[in-house]
């Protein structure tokens, strides 16, 4: 494997290992023996790992704007970039309204 194509893997392992801690931290409903309840998690930590994992999948780009290098063959057949990319953005702009109503 090429310098390039190492770099992109580690970039996006980076990323998806960032996915997990924002997923780990988001509050959430959950359903506990048969019952939702609420799972308070960190907002500033979950919100800190998304603007990780976005700007890891941007290196990735910056790197390799084309995709032409083998190591964006890392990623698993269910991630798809771009679909991410709007994920995170989109997860952003609702995380950081979320706050922005909160101090109103």
């Amino acid at each position: 494997m090429d310098a390039l194509a190492q770099r992109i893997v580690d970039l996006l392992a980076q990323s998806r290992a960032a996915h997990e801690r924002y997923r780990a931290n988001v509050p959430r409903k959950a359903n506990v023996n048969g019952r939702v309840v609420v799972v308070p998690g960190d907002a500033v930590a979950a919100r800190a790992a998304l603007q990780e994992a976005l700007e890891l999948r941007r290196q990735a780009v910056d790197v390799d704007p084309e995709f032409t290098s083998d190591g964006w063959d890392s990623e698993p057949g269910t991630h798809d970039h771009d679909a991410l990319m709007v994920f995170y953005q989109s997860e952003l702009a609702t995380l950081d309204g979320r706050a922005t109503a909160g101090n109103g």
